[in-house]
């Protein structure tokens, strides 16, 4: 369809706002080369006044900065506590690699992530019998055919490290009585088989962990529910999840060849 504007025909062409929309977007240089349509140009204020297009892109420019800004806060904020979370996890190891006495490594486990973490509570469970009369009272030692190696398959999903707003399941099983916490980390501990009857003592702590050995739960649990998050260094607590399994581990063989021989 073609009309007529004085003596020559020009093609009538259809304009919606979305054809406009991406035009401009594609020829973003276009009020650079007809910068006399910026002087007629005005977009309606929210209370009924106008302001120009530039004052408009200063405003939309001037809130992304500001979003900008607040983000890059937030990153350093987030840097800064995962620098001091390394450096206190790095103390940890330190202590308990000098510690020769498995119940002595649980007693100095709990004590510093109290006092150097400020959790409010902590739990140890492995999925373990007891080695031995001297164990028997440990509530670290939660049995070899714990129900809660399912809770542990669906709370890990195969991380070695979880951090974030605690679970009502979690609580009741890790703290009982404790309702107040809401937020923990989760470490998954692992190790190679454990001597015991029938086994050989000079084959235990060989292997992958995980692989056939035995597994286990740390938590640590706060009452400020913004205390553990989702976007903590997650690298940093598998490294450390790692390492206290492999400080663990010489203590449990102990333990366990020990009881093998008791009669």
């Amino acid at each position: 369809m073609t009309t007529k504007q004085g003596n020559k025909p020009v093609a009538a062409t259809k304009l919606d706002a979305e054809a406009v929309s991406a035009y401009l977007s594609a020829h973003p240089d276009f009020f650079q080369q007809r910068s006399e349509l910026l002087a007629e140009l005005h977009i309606p204020h929210e209370q009924g006044d106008t302001i120009s297009l530039v004052s408009h892109q200063l405003r939309i420019l001037r809130e992304q900065l500001r979003r900008s800004k607040a983000r890059l806060r937030e990153l350093i904020d987030i840097a800064r506590l995962n620098e001091e979370l390394q450096k206190r996890l790095h103390r940890l190891t330190l202590i308990l690699a000098a510690v020769s006495e498995l119940d002595h490594f649980f007693d100095r486990l709990h004590r510093f992530l109290c006092q150097q973490l400020r959790a409010d509570c902590t739990a140890l469970r492995l999925f373990l019998p007891a080695p031995g009369p001297r164990f028997a009272s440990r509530v670290e030692f939660a049995g070899a055919g714990s129900a809660s190696r399912i809770l542990l398959t669906e709370w890990m999903a195969g991380q070695w490290a979880w951090a974030g707003v605690a679970r009502p399941a979690q609580c009741h099983y890790l703290f009982p009585g404790r309702q107040d916490i809401a937020s923990l980390v989760l470490l998954l501990l692992s190790g190679a088989p454990l001597p015991g009857p029938g086994s050989d003592p000079g084959t235990a702590g060989q292997g992958e962990p995980g692989s056939g050995g035995w597994q286990g739960l740390l938590a640590i649990g706060s009452t400020d529910a913004a205390r553990f998050r989702a976007d903590m260094d997650l690298e940093l607590l598998t490294r450390q999840a790692q390492l206290i399994s492999a400080l663990l581990q010489p203590l449990l063989v102990l333990s366990f060849a020990g009881s093998s021989r008791e009669p």
